[in-house]
């Protein structure tokens, strides 16, 4: 037991360093869709997450089995303790899923089919909860409640296939796999990708055996870096036009003779702005389906300068990223605390 949460904050330590790197220095698409390209850095956080979840259902769904065929009690308690888990991280799914989609698709929710898939998929573990709990006898309560998790288990390739098999707004993995082959990207992206694996499956074990309350300090590490990411990268976002500042959206621009020309908008209105020093992102232009694009539309800049009539002329840019990022990195820490603290319960 001793050595599990000492291998977990361990774990823990790794995640939050790489959580600050992907959050912070991680690549994001230069041209997207819609919303702010920054956003998709939220790929290192819900990604990883909506991975676990499958797995420890999928883990439960096994162990579920495996009792029916052998009647162990252990593997009925596993199994539990890997759906509950499950279960926290389906609901984190969810909500970072939504924080994610409010920007890259417009509303955080839009009834796609792996969105309503991944909701159907929780509530049917949430009613397995409802039918373990409503049944009294300690004989029978065993069966027929890994029963229903084998039944419930059939909603987790409807969930993850659908996107394959109707029109959907989510990415399916040839075109995730176009923007993670590049650069450190990969590395990044698979490494979070085993780290919460990793950290989930330990907190559903350490879970089973309850009363683990070491487990909640093994997490710290990645709360308290949630914590800070939201500290650095909410203030900008709700920064808001003062003298000598503001917060602009670009919509479009061109570079001419080593000065920048953008057109941009903010909350009182829309202005030409120029700037002479060195952009705020590299690189400025791509080519993106055969057409000359510029990787600074629809992000938000933090501008200095000054305004001459309509027109800003900025000594500093900084670009802002997108709020969401942080919030669904204190979304994923607050999800490891609360398996935490389910594992450091005494069991009933």
């Amino acid at each position: 037991m001793r050595k599990s949460v000492v291998a977990l904050a361990v774990i823990s330590l790794v995640d939050a360093v790489t959580l600050w790197i992907s959050q912070v220095l991680g690549p994001f698409p230069s041209v997207v869709p819609l919303g702010n390209p920054t956003a998709y850095r939220n790929l290192y956080v819900h990604v990883p997450i909506s991975v676990s979840t499958y797995f420890l259902f999928t883990l439960g769904f096994l162990l579920a089995l495996a009792y029916l065929l052998k009647g162990r009690s252990w593997m009925e308690e596993t199994a539990h303790s890997f759906i509950v888990a499950g279960l926290v991280m389906g609901f984190s799914t969810l909500v970072t899923g939504m924080v994610w989609a409010s920007e890259s698709w417009g509303s955080p929710w839009n009834w796609d089919p792996r969105e309503t898939g991944v909701l159907f998929m929780f509530l049917a573990f949430l009613v397995y909860l409802a039918v373990r709990s409503s049944i009294k006898d300690p004989d029978i309560k065993p069966r027929i409640s890994m029963a229903f998790a084998v039944a419930a288990y059939a909603t987790i390739p409807l969930s993850f296939l659908v996107p394959y098999l109707m029109p959907s707004l989510h990415p399916i993995m040839p075109e995730t796999s176009m923007f993670i082959k590049g650069g450190l990207t990969p590395l990044i992206f698979g490494g979070r990708i085993i780290l919460v694996l990793l950290e989930g499956v330990l907190l559903a074990l350490l879970m089973r055996s309850g009363g683990v309350r070491s487990a909640k300090l093994a997490v710290i590490p990645v709360v308290l870096l949630a914590v800070l990411l939201v500290a650095m990268q909410l203030p900008p976002n709700l920064a808001g036009s003062a003298s000598g500042a503001f917060k602009v959206q670009v919509i479009s621009g061109n570079m001419e003779n080593g000065t920048l020309y953008l057109r941009v908008r903010s909350s009182q209105g829309s202005y030409n702005l120029i700037y002479r020093g060195k952009p705020p992102i590299n690189p400025l232009f791509v080519v993106f389906r055969g057409e000359r694009k510029l990787t600074l539309e629809k992000h938000w800049l933090l501008v200095e300068g000054r305004v001459e009539d309509s027109t800003i002329v900025a000594s500093k840019l900084k670009l802002i990223p997108y709020w969401g990022n942080s919030v669904n990195s204190l979304i994923y820490g607050l999800t490891l605390f609360t398996l935490a603290y389910l594992a450091g319960r005494e069991r009933r």
